[in-house]
Order: C-alpha cells, then sequence, then structure tokens
C-alpha cells in the first residue's frame, strides 16, 4: 500500500512539473508579446488598447503559471502526508502481526511430559491462571476404569495382566495391567 501510494505521488509530480512547465512556455511567450507590441506601441503603430490587451494576457499567464505551482506544492504535502499515512499504517500493521504471532505462540500449552492425556479439567475459550492443572496426562498408554463385581475382585491384584474388548472393535482383544 505504502509502495502505492509513493507511485501515484511520483506520478502525480510528474503530471505537475508538465503543466508547469507548459505554463511557463505559455509565460515566456506572453512577455517576448508584450516586448515586441511594447516597442511597436511606443512608436505608435499600435492603439494603447491592444498593447493592453497584450499586458493582460501575459499578466493572467503569469497568474496562471504562480496558480499552478502553489496547486502543485499542495498537492505533492497531501500526497506526502497520504504516503507517510499508508506507511505508518503499514508499519502498525505488521507490528500487530508479529504480536499476534507472539501472543499464539505463548498461547500453546505443550506438556512437559509425554503421553497421553488422561482427563482435561477445562473447556475450550475458558480462562486459566498460570499454574492451575488444565489435564492429567498419563505417560503409558491409557488408563481403563470398569466395575468389577465383589466376588471377582480376589482374582485381581495389582501388577496382574488382563485381556479386554471394546465395543469399537468387537473383535479385537487389548491387553492390560492393573496398578
Amino acid at each position: 500500500a505504502a509502495q502505492n501510494a509513493l507511485d501515484d505521488l511520483d506520478d502525480m509530480k510528474r503530471q505537475r512539473r508538465n503543466e508547469i512547465a507548459r505554463l511557463q512556455l505559455k509565460m515566456d511567450q506572453a512577455e517576448r508579446d508584450v516586448k515586441r507590441r511594447r516597442s511597436a506601441f511606443e512608436s505608435h503603430a499600435i492603439s494603447e488598447d491592444e498593447f493592453l490587451s497584450v499586458v493582460d494576457k501575459r499578466d493572467a499567464a503569469n497568474i496562471e503559471l504562480k496558480d499552478a505551482q502553489e496547486a502543485a506544492l499542495t498537492l505533492v504535502k497531501a500526497a506526502q502526508s497520504l504516503a507517510t499515512q499508508k506507511e505508518s499504517e503499514a508499519k502498525q500493521a505488521e507490528t500487530e502481526w508479529k504480536q499476534t504471532e507472539d501472543d499464539l505462540l505463548k498461547s500453546a500449552v505443550v506438556s512437559p511430559i509425554s503421553g497421553t492425556i488422561d482427563a482435561r479439567h477445562i473447556s475450550n475459550g475458558a480462562h486459566v491462571s498460570a499454574g492451575a492443572p488444565i489435564a492429567q496426562v498419563i505417560s503409558q498408554g491409557l488408563k481403563l476404569r470398569f466395575a468389577l463385581a465383589e466376588r471377582e475382585s480376589t482374582f485381581v491384584s495389582e501388577n496382574s495382566r488382563l485381556t479386554f474388548r471394546v465395543s469399537a472393535y468387537p473383535s479385537r482383544d487389548f491387553n492390560a495391567t492393573i496398578y
């Protein structure tokens, strides 16, 4: 955006320089006409009205040239101000982008241990205080909770192995260790 504004500024400067050069030529021509007509007027070859008409054309060309020069300066200053503003906006947007990237990197939650999330203690979008637990991570496999009749509890002890199936995979056996 800033580069486009600078390109527009350069184009505007070129157009104004050309307009001023054209008006300067018109002014120079009017000045030469006044010099030619002055000598004709002084030798009484033309009337005073004819001479004053040429002087008026020169004065009008001079005013037109000065107006164009002032307009060019005003437009260039406005364009420079706009280009500066656009450059500032681009820098601001870049700063905001970098801040957003930094915030995103800082908002990622990474567990210091590898494993599987066993239980999540918060919901998406919830505000969390520093140091507050957000999930329980287990480092080996999954934790399976199941109900066991009291009379069958004598067959199960810590570190004993068992095989189970889940409804998602009814023909597949999974192995587990009781802890």
